[in-house]
């Protein structure tokens, strides 16, 4: 009797352990509502594996992205009117603030047969 108990306890942990690595690598290993793989995947999983991490490849945290979201439009270089960008070379990122006084075109591209509008700041 205490073999069919521990059988069946083994059978439910294996179930559970399966459901978590499901949940979790079907949000990583496949684009989201999709079957395609995600190509970063495996170049994600590379960096986990690494000991010593460049400071451009850590991730931002809530902090840093506030600092970066209210940083004065002084700091930051005009590309037109209304856009700003600010390249920060430590996080390999460059940071674009739309305002509200920004003024776009609209440029339509063909790409694979499909047509794709792309608003672009007016110079």
């Amino acid at each position: 009797m205490n073999t069919h108990i521990s059988n069946y306890l083994k059978i439910g942990i294996a179930l559970i352990v399966a459901f978590i690595v499901t949940s979790i690598s079907t949000s990583t290993l496949f684009y989201p509502a999709s079957p395609r793989l995600n190509p970063q995947f495996l170049a994600n999983i590379s960096k986990l594996f690494q000991k010593n991490h460049p400071k451009g490849d850590r991730p931002l945290d809530e902090n840093s992205f506030d600092e970066l979201k209210n940083l004065p439009l002084t700091a930051m270089k005009k590309v037109s009117q209304g856009v700003y960008a600010k390249e920060e070379p430590t996080l390999n990122t460059t940071f674009v603030r739309i305002t509200n006084d920004a003024r776009f075109e609209i440029k339509e591209f063909t790409i694979n047969e499909k047509k794709i509008n792309i608003l672009v700041p007016k110079q």
